[in-house]
């Protein structure tokens, strides 16, 4: 005794606890009563309410994304990570209910809230519940037209709710039965206390803590860290030896400034940030992706280096710029060795990378590795502080300095297992996002599907799915022969080329003409009525055409333009572009 604290668990949530503390306390003063134990003047010997709740500072990452969601619902909406679990078969819901229960008792950060200017976080007692939202729409026949609405209005309304930090909570769970033997878990938190790493450990101890719960069992898992003890050790470290050198290493980086990626856009980008967003997807072929595996050793040394130098090429084919800043995240958990933490552990690291158009891919491959291992040694620095330490030109309109992210989840879902339950994820997706694009790659042993997140004020879903497929036909070029220049990776596939070479095949005996006007001209003269242009729902004939081109010619000439006068267009595509193309070479300019 000797006032000396004694630690014993007995129980799982902290209702139980509570109770078997006080029970413990009671009987400790009833011993004290009847002499067995030695009288104490503590309070201990009476009854009393335990802390509810314990709080840290919040991590320097916490705070960057507390602060970005003070721009509205939008900006918060955008730090919504949410995924769909597919289970396949007869599920126990109790089971399931209880092992969320469990990982709710276990993982503090799942329980957290953040005082109003961010600097805090508190993590309340699990007797605090999130409830489960349960929807059965095993009744509505599969094949109805309304079948599906509810669903994806379920999973529409979750990537598009913004989460209250303050009061939380800060996940919200949907649990959807489509019929006796699938539902679907919606699972859904703000990245603030949860990232990718994350999810992927949330998922395996799920599936351990329902097995267990099934068949009547506590689950067994060995302690986890608490978010808490992290926050505070990173706490400790801002004016480490290793801050100083990574501060060192990411200031030098971009000591000279910084390169701006220009993406070419559908649409002009908006002078103040937007976050309207959406998500596109492919899966690699399964036997092109198993061919890349076995071919990464021999190109950049890994998967993700060699993936990422695919994405890099395909940036500076879309671009034409050979200095980019790519962000990638990097897992604190693997960090520390930790990998049950659960909670924001994320940090952004802006490579630069180089890839000119001459470079053999293999080269390039290579030093794309040796980027991303200096990177990641260096990762104990956040974005946000390095924002504050170089000059980059700021822009109302984008992030600065990153707008690209690209990331590899290994989701592992091949090694967990529901008993009698068949498992599958999918990313829900977003509906705001928070940079210009985002590939994220999902991994497992036999399947690779990438996921675009875009900004939709600037792309369009057919511009995205463009994209997707030149990645896909890289990868096969770099597969076939990782030896090319970067120039000469195909970006086309096989139907596509077909199409240019048979739209190309313009050979044709052509009749001597000065210029390409004059040919246009004779065309004119020759058919006038027959119709030269269609754009949209509106055509004009080639003596409407050359009627309103030499009418502009005779402005321009007016206006001083004459031979070899450069003259800009500035329009969208439609027919007054091509009436000013005409007019402007018939003017002689």
């Amino acid at each position: 005794w000797e006032g000396r604290p004694l630690y014993f668990t007995t129980a799982h949530t902290d209702a139980d606890f509570d109770h078997v503390i006080r029970g413990f306390v009671e009987s400790v003063a009833e011993m004290q009563s009847a002499g067995f134990l030695p009288a104490s003047d503590s309070k201990a010997s009476a009854p009393q309410e335990f802390p509810r709740f314990d709080s840290a500072p919040t991590t320097e990452a916490q705070r960057e994304i507390f602060h970005a969601v003070l721009m509205g619902d939008e900006a918060n909406c955008s730090f919504n990570e949410s995924n769909v679990i597919h289970l396949a078969g007869p599920l126990d819901a109790q089971a399931l209910r209880s092992a969320l229960a469990d990982l709710i008792a276990r993982h503090p950060a799942l329980r957290s809230t953040f005082s109003e200017d961010g600097a805090t976080q508190f993590f309340h007692s699990s007797a605090r519940t999130i409830a489960m939202m349960e929807h059965d729409f095993s009744s509505v026949p599969t094949d109805s037209p309304s079948a599906l609405l509810p669903l994806s209005l379920i999973k529409e309304a979750e990537s598009s709710m913004p989460f209250d930090l303050t009061n939380g909570p800060l996940f919200r769970l949907h649990l959807i039965r489509l019929a006796g033997d699938r539902h679907e878990l919606v699972f859904t938190a703000h990245h603030i206390v949860c990232d990718g790493w994350s999810f992927g450990m949330i998922l395996a101890e799920l599936a351990t803590c329902y097995n267990s719960r099934k068949a009547g069992r506590l689950p067994q898992l060995p302690p986890a860290m608490s978010f808490a003890e992290y926050a505070r050790i990173e706490g400790t470290k801002r004016d480490s030896r290793e801050t100083i050198d990574a501060e060192n290493y990411w200031v030098g980086k971009f000591a000279g400034g910084a390169p701006v990626l220009e993406l070419p856009t559908d649409r002009p980008r908006p002078a103040m940030k937007s976050y309207r967003g959406a998500m596109e997807a492919i899966t690699i072929n399964p036997e092109r992706y198993a061919r890349l595996k076995k071919a990464s050793p021999k190109l950049g040394g890994t998967l993700f280096a060699t993936l990422l130098a695919s994405f890099a090429a395909l940036l500076h084919r879309i671009t034409g710029q050979d200095d980019l800043v790519i962000g990638v995240p990097a897992a604190g958990q693997t960090r520390i060795g930790r990998d049950e933490l659960i909670g924001h552990c994320l940090n952004f690291l802006p490579l630069r990378l180089s890839p000119g158009a001459d470079r053999p891919f293999g080269e390039f491959a290579a030093e794309v590795k040796e980027r991303v291992l200096e990177a990641y040694d260096h990762q104990n620095y956040t974005f946000g502080s390095l924002l504050r330490k170089i000059k980059v030109d700021r822009d109302s309109g984008r992030v600065p300095l990153v707008s690209v992210i690209f990331n590899i989840d290994k989701s592992g879902i091949d090694q967990i297992q529901f008993d009698g339950l068949e498992l599958d994820v999918e990313t829900n997706p977003k509906q705001f996002v928070n940079f210009d694009l985002f590939f994220n790659l999902v991994q497992t042993d036999g399947r690779l599907i990438v996921e675009c997140e875009y900004n939709t004020d600037l792309h369009d879903k057919e511009t995205i799915r463009q994209w997707l497929t030149a990645f896909e036909t890289m990868i096969e070029s770099i597969v076939t022969d990782g030896g090319s220049a970067l120039r000469d990776l195909d970006m086309l596939a096989a139907d596509d080329r077909a199409v240019l070479a048979e739209w190309n095949d313009t050979a044709a005996a052509l009749p001597f003409v000065p210029s390409i006007q004059a040919f246009f001209e004779q065309q004119a003269d020759r058919s006038p009525q027959a119709i030269a242009l269609r754009a949209g729902a509106r055509s004009l004939t080639y003596q409407e055409l050359d009627r309103h081109a030499n009418a502009l010619a005779n402005r321009l000439r007016e206006n001083g333009v004459g031979r070899e006068t450069l003259v800009g267009i500035c329009a969208e595509r439609r027919a007054e572009t091509v009436v000013a193309i005409l007019a402007v070479l018939k003017s002689g300019g």
